[in-house]
């Protein structure tokens, strides 16, 4: 079987005309573009003191005892108060990070819904499909914990490779060596997260959505056609990578031809998804007209609505 890739995107950008402009109704955009914005919200002294000098502080009196201490316990307390500051900071960091991974993989399935049947719904989706969304979130919190876990390793290599150039008496070439192989080592490493991340939302999310199963069985049904077809979904990733790269030039164009007004509001969290919507939903398209490609399990283009015939909900 020949696998097409211009193809796809021309049925994506098919389907986008259908979904968007037949008709145009605006209340449509900004519902179907509030469920893009959800389901891209995730594509952005300690007390060292003087040391010896301290131990060898000698109090003339009571009162310079109490002085010192005073100091003391205020430098602890203030101290005390920044580290508890930037450790909230950072709980707060990560408790936001994957509040908005959760907000995240519901919206995914919120917007491949929408776009698979050419409408524009928020309330119903978000009930009928919250356990495929949970299973979404947590396969996504393991593999990014999994994903931080592995770079300690590849920061060690870094460091190790590195330590010819910080002492002498090791040779040079040593860490010339160990720095082009710990590089080629980061690099295949994040080509292969990467490529993980990609194929996870864009084939294991829409095979979770069309057989109604949890994100482990979806990676179970993907990766045998994976195995079968691998350079074709390879490539695949390269095409999708150019097209980004081809819209991103659009932008630019965009924001220059309008004096960066079109930047401002690109800028703009939600507004900016609404104007990409024609992109979002294209290339969204694309993927489910690529999908379909490998078997009747994996379509899910079968009874596209060519026209609207639900009304947005909120």
């Amino acid at each position: 079987m020949e696998v097409a890739y211009t193809e796809p995107l021309s049925r994506g950008w098919g389907r986008m005309k259908s979904i968007l402009f037949s008709p145009f109704r605006l209340e449509k955009w900004f519902v179907l573009g509030f469920t893009a914005w959800l389901a891209y919200l995730t594509d952005w002294k300690g007390l060292g003191g003087n040391g010896g000098a301290s131990a060898r502080t000698r109090f003339d009196s009571v009162g310079d005892s109490v002085d010192y201490l005073g100091e003391r316990a205020g430098e602890f307390f203030i101290s005390g108060v920044a580290t508890a500051f930037m450790a909230l900071l950072v709980l707060g960091g990560i408790a936001l990070f994957f509040l908005l991974l959760w907000l995240s993989s519901r919206g995914h399935f919120l917007f491949l819904d929408n776009v698979v049947h050419n409408r524009s719904r928020v309330s119903d989706p978000w009930k009928r499909f919250g356990k495929l969304g949970d299973s979404l979130f947590v396969w996504r919190v393991v593999y990014t914990l999994a994903c931080i876990v592995a770079i300690g390793p590849l920061i060690g290599l870094f460091v190790v490779s590195a330590l010819p150039f910080a002492v002498r008496s090791l040779p040079g070439e040593i860490g010339v060596a160990g720095l082009l192989f710990a590089g080629t080592v980061a690099v295949i490493f994040i080509v292969a997260a990467v490529y993980v991340d990609f194929f996870l939302l864009h084939f294991v999310a829409p095979i979770m959505y069309k057989q109604n199963v949890s994100a482990m069985e979806g990676w179970r049904r993907f990766l045998p056609v994976f195995r079968e077809k691998y350079l074709e979904f390879l490539l695949y990733g390269l095409f999708y990578l150019l097209l980004v790269f081809g819209a991103m030039v659009v932008i630019v164009v965009f924001g220059l031809v309008t004096c960066c007004a079109g930047f401002f509001l690109l800028a703009i969290p939600y507004i900016g998804t609404v104007l990409l919507l024609p992109m979002h939903v294209t290339f969204r398209g694309m993927d489910l007209e690529f999908l379909a490609q490998f078997g009747p399990d994996l379509d899910l283009t079968v009874g596209f609505p060519e026209t609207a015939t639900n009304a947005a909900e909120g």
